[in-house]
C-alpha cells in the first residue's frame, strides 16, 4: 500500500505544529522567523511545546524561504553555527597570543584549550573546511526542495519512503509516511 493508493493509519508521531489551523501554524512560524524565541512562543494560550517547536523546524516542517529566515534569526544554519565556532577558536587563539606576550602562562593554557575545545566541536561536526559548512548547507536546500515536492505529490513521497526503508532508515521513513500522507499543493 502507497500513499498514492490510500490514506492508512499514520505510523510515527504527527507534528504538533503541522496538525494546526493554518493561521496558527503561520503566526508561530511568522515569530520563529522574526526571532521570537522559541520558549516564549510556547508559553502562549494553546501553543504547542518548545520541544514541538524546535522538531518542527529540525525535521524540515517550514517552507523553504521561512527555513531559512528561522535559521538566519536563531543562528541555527550550519554556516552561522560552524562560523560561530571557527570565531570562538579565533579569539581564544588571539587571548592565548596576548596572554604569552604578558607573559601570563596560565592564561595561555586556558586559552588553548578553549581553542582546541572549539576546533574539535566543528571537527566532530565534520566541518574541516569552510566548504564543509557550503555542502552541508546545500544538502539542507535539497531536503528543503524534496519535502516541498514529497508534500505535493504523493508518488514521491512513496519513492522517498521507499529508499529510506531500502536504507534502513526506518524511522526517518515513518516519519516522512506519517507527514506525507495527505499530500498538499506546492506552498502550502
Amino acid at each position: 500500500m502507497t500513499i498514492a493508493q490510500t490514506t492508512p493509519a499514520r505510523r510515527g508521531r504527527r507534528c504538533d505544529v503541522c496538525a494546526l489551523p493554518a493561521e496558527t501554524r503561520t503566526k508561530l512560524e511568522t515569530q520563529l522567523a522574526e526571532g521570537m524565541s522559541f520558549s516564549r512562543i510556547s508559553r502562549a494560550h494553546g501553543a504547542p511545546s518548545r520541544d514541538s517547536l524546535r522538531r518542527h523546524v529540525t525535521s524540515g516542517h517550514l517552507a523553504p524561504d521561512i527555513a531559512d529566515a528561522v535559521a538566519r534569526a536563531h543562528g541555527l544554519d550550519v554556516v552561522a553555527v560552524s562560523g560561530r565556532i571557527a570565531e570562538a577558536a579565533q579569539r581564544a587563539r588571539e587571548a592565548g597570543l596576548l596572554a604569552l606576550e604578558d607573559g601570563d602562562a596560565a592564561l595561555a593554557l586556558r586559552a588553548i584549550d578553549v581553542e582546541t575545545r572549539t576546533l574539535a566541536a566543528l571537527a566532530a561536526a565534520g566541518v574541516e573546511r569552510e566548504a564543509d559548512a557550503i555542502v552541508a548547507a546545500s544538502a539542507m536546500d535539497l531536503a528543503r526542495a524534496l519535502y516541498t515536492v514529497a508534500r505535493a505529490d504523493a508518488h514521491v513521497a512513496d519513492a522517498l519512503t521507499a529508499e529510506l526503508d531500502r536504507r534502513g532508515l526506518r524511522d526517518l521513513a515513518d516519519d516522512v509516511f506519517s507527514q506525507f500522507s495527505e499530500p498538499k499543493g506546492i506552498g502550502s
